[in-house]
């Protein structure tokens, strides 16, 4: 985009925001519209906005898997108060179906049993 260009972007969620973000730095003129207070309250909130399955990355979207990766340490770096959340997960074995998730609810004290 070489012409500057005025764009309307509904929604603040992960898409949005990350769209409304990137056309901003190319000097667009740029209007983001967002029911909520607040940016990314809802699913992107509680998903963090992944890309790939629990489990096992399949390898041919591992590629996506990384970029998504990379990009969320760029934007942690250009806007320090984003404050990403890197939160893990515990996880053994290996699905039998790695297209299909399976996903169990443990405690702290289910998960002290087992070494690190």
């Amino acid at each position: 985009m070489t012409k500057k260009q005025k764009v309307i972007i509904v929604g603040a969620g992960i898409v949005g925001a990350s769209i409304a973000y990137n056309l901003s730095k190319k000097n667009q003129d740029v209007t983001l519209v967002e029911s909520h207070s607040k940016a990314g309250c809802g699913v992107t909130s509680t998903s963090f906005a992944w890309i790939n399955p629990s489990g096992r990355v399949p390898d041919n979207f591992q590629h996506l898997y990384d970029g998504s990766l990379a990009e969320y340490h760029v934007l942690e770096k250009e806007i320090p108060e984003l404050k990403v959340d890197w939160n893990g997960s515990l996880s053994w074995g290996i699905p039998v179906n790695i297209h299909k998730s399976y996903i169990e609810k443990i405690t702290r004290q289910h998960a002290s049993k087992y070494p690190t």
